[in-house]
């Protein structure tokens, strides 16, 4: 399939996700977290590995796959929810600035050195509420399903140099901001006591973004499901991680994640059957591993995203250097 094709595939899918999102934006949510979202994730996590975690040395993703054995293990502890908030912001902190760190150090004495001072700086970072909600909130969350996909639409737009490229990039913010500007003319139907139920783990999101973005008068709880900012909210959040996850699948032809041994495939379906058999039985452990995933392979896609803001960089540097030599030489041929 040629790039134009995905790209125009990509912005039907884009499309459908957010006209889905219009009509079910909470059933749209939970049904794409527990069925497509640990399909993601292992065979997100599975390309990765392979791939050494866009890192140089062959055992330089290691601090990162054991920052993700300690969430695991504040998961399933009995902590306060108010120590285990603070502990998962800590070890977000800590992946998100050591990502970095393993980039950048070459030696072990000056990663070592490094990852003590984002211990401390940590310290000083706490003492911001704003730096603590997106740390603890938002970069597990919104930034990585739409930030970073978004950043992954714009390189691709980009690189290729192409209508479709930056067609899918417009499609992309236009289908954000859309939530926020139309009102549908159909009847929202009465959210059910199940959804009520089942979203519950997730009203933080949309607390935090009413919060910070004061999109609502009341920050309650039937302000997420009952009031206009509350649906305009959720169907935002259930476009952005629909899409994140139909665009990781419909890319199969260029980042070929597909492309592993039929044992490590089996292991991966076995994993992925095994995830929704144990949420449909037991919501709450299933809900923890679901969570635990979706933060293991965000912490191991970092060094990934760090590297996708330096090269959009570039390209836009690029692009701008670009447009300069075709102004000069249009000037040269007017004079000439």
């Amino acid at each position: 399939m040629t790039t134009d094709r995905i790209n125009y595939l990509n912005l039907a899918l884009m499309v459908a996700s957010a006209v889905a999102a219009f009509v079910l934006p909470f059933e749209l949510f939970l049904l794409a977290y527990a069925v497509l979202g640990p399909l993601h994730y292992l065979t997100e996590i599975s390309w990765l590995h392979d791939r050494r975690y866009f890192l140089k040395g062959r055992h330089d993703g290691l601090p990162l796959v054991l920052l993700c054995l300690v969430l695991l293990m504040v998961s399933f502890t009995h902590w306060s929810p108010d120590r285990k908030n603070e502990a998962t912001t800590l070890v977000t902190y800590m992946a998100f600035a050591g990502a970095a760190v393993l980039l950048v150090a070459r030696t072990a004495a000056t990663r070592a050195i490094a990852f003590v001072a984002v211990v401390l700086s940590f310290l000083v970072a706490r003492q911001s509420e704003l730096c603590l909600i997106f740390f603890g909130v938002f970069l597990p969350t919104i930034v990585h399903v739409f930030i970073f996909t978004g950043a992954f639409v714009m390189l691709g737009a980009l690189r290729g140099r192409s209508r479709s490229g930056f067609a899918s990039l417009a499609v992309f913010a236009l289908c954000a901001m859309s939530f926020f500007v139309y009102i549908p003319n159909f009847p929202v139907h009465a959210v059910s006591s199940y959804v009520h139920e089942a979203y519950a783990p997730f009203e933080h999101l949309n607390l935090m973004i009413f919060r910070v973005f004061h999109l609502a008068a009341s920050g309650s709880r039937d302000a997420v499901y009952q009031s206009p900012q509350g649906l305009e909210v959720m169907r935002f959040i259930a476009f952005a991680y629909l899409y994140h996850y139909l665009n990781w699948f419909s890319k199969t032809s260029i980042i070929k994640w597909n492309r592993i041994s039929r044992p490590r495939a089996l292991a991966i379906a076995g994993l992925w059957m095994a995830s929704l058999w144990i949420y449909s039985t037991d919501s709450r452990t299933g809900l923890v591993i679901l969570m635990t995933l979706s933060f293991a392979h965000g912490f191991l896609e970092l060094p990934l995203d760090h590297q996708t803001f330096l090269n959009l960089g570039r390209e836009l540097l690029a692009l701008a250097g670009e447009r300069s030599r075709r102004t000069e030489s249009t000037t040269r041929t007017e004079f000439a």
